[in-house]
């Protein structure tokens, strides 16, 4: 599975945002669960090999980002506008 390279850190400034504590007690299920979200979009890529994706909901875009890269094209849309700022990869 591929975690990318800054990734893991800037979903942890992305839960301080959300007002969801991180300490020593929960950051081992805070990564786990981190690594099951993102498998979840790993098995998806198989799905979305050259095509368009349309993401609704993507909130700052980690599970997107992962699917670019198989994708022409992905466009990931979310109705809270605080999660554009925690956003993984560029808009266009």
């Amino acid at each position: 599975m591929a975690v990318k390279e800054g990734e893991w850190e800037k979903y942890l400034e992305y839960l301080d945002t959300i007002k969801v504590e991180v300490n020593e007690e929960n950051l081992k299920d805070l990564y786990i669960s981190y690594l099951r979200f993102i498998a979840t979009y790993e098995f998806t890529k198989r799905f979305v090999d050259n095509k368009v994706v349309l993401e609704i909901g993507c909130a700052g875009g980690y599970g997107t980002n992962h699917l670019a890269d198989v994708a022409i094209k992905v466009v990931g849309l979310d109705a809270v506008l605080h999660n554009y700022k925690y956003r993984c990869f560029p808009m266009e």
